[in-house]
């Protein structure tokens, strides 16, 4: 039996390399295409030429980051569910209006960078 368990070794070693280094998998699926999501809380879309929010975002996000990109519109419905978010960044964007309320729904929301 020692002979299979040292066969074993480099595959257990390698998943263990690939683990670390691409993300863990739990981290990483919930996170919205073409956002980056370093941590479970943030999701970071800067500079990646959205025209829209994305969909797929996290409900247990806290930071997000839309910063520099071509988003035109928010509705409400675009922020459903996330009662964490804490901090919302809109900053760099062609937003012309706000629809009334639209961050009504977000009760931990601190801080709102919009321009």
């Amino acid at each position: 039996m020692p002979e299979a368990s040292s066969h074993l070794a480099p595959v257990v070693t390698l998943s263990m390399v690939l683990m670390f280094s691409l993300g863990y998998p739990s981290l990483t699926l919930s996170c919205p295409q073409p956002c980056a999501c370093y941590f479970s809380t943030e999701v970071h879309c800067t500079f990646r030429s959205l025209t829209a929010v994305p969909s797929g975002i996290p409900k247990l996000v806290e930071r997000i980051n839309f910063g520099f990109n071509n988003i035109q519109s928010v509705r409400k419905e675009f922020f459903d569910g996330l009662q964490r978010l804490e901090l919302l960044m809109l900053h760099g964007n062609d937003i012309q209006n706000l629809p009334d309320k639209v961050f009504k729904n977000l009760s931990s929301l601190q801080a709102l960078k919009i321009s």
